[in-house]
């Protein structure tokens, strides 16, 4: 476990800790993967095994609890996020 200070210090965090040869999980939502933006495209180059769970929510100011799929795909192109959303929406 290591405490870090915002979304952005977590990827580059769990890149380091990747590299180093541990395993490594987080978990975020909504404005925090937007804030992890930049390390998430930086991530990808590396080819890391990195895993994050996201957990679907809305994107709009200031606060969004409603679930919809707006942060993810904001990053759909990010190169990494094998999104398993797909396959549940199929499903129903």
């Amino acid at each position: 476990y290591i405490k870090v200070e915002s979304e952005h210090s977590v990827m580059a965090a769990l890149v380091g800790a990747s590299i180093a040869g541990t395993r490594t999980f987080s978990a975020t939502a909504g404005q925090g993967l937007l804030y992890m933006s930049e390390m998430v495209h930086w991530a990808a180059g590396t080819k890391l095994p990195i895993v994050m769970t996201i957990a679907s929510r809305g994107i709009a100011p200031p606060w969004n609890i409603w679930a919809d799929f707006t942060d993810v795909i904001s990053q759909r192109d990010a190169g990494w996020l094998i999104s398993l959303y797909i396959f549940w929406d199929l499903n129903l």
